[in-house]
């Protein structure tokens, strides 16, 4: 974000993609941590879109719901 790069990319595992609302546990997944570091993003760097790209089999409905 310091402008030395102009993209990233992140390979993230697992990625808590089922994990939705605050009080929402699914799929054994606790954290969804790929949304909340999108979200830090997002915040901090006044980040308007950020791509998030589950290559999983099934939809991460967690990742739905919270964008």
């Amino acid at each position: 974000m310091s402008g030395e790069w102009s993209n990233g990319f992140s390979l993230i595992r697992p990625p808590g993609h089922h994990s939705g609302a605050r009080n929402t546990i699914n799929g054994f997944c606790i954290y969804n941590n790929i949304a909340i570091g999108a979200r830090y993003i997002q915040k901090k760097y006044n980040v308007k879109r950020v791509a998030i790209f589950d290559y999983d089999i099934h939809q991460g409905d967690g990742t739905h719901a919270l964008f």
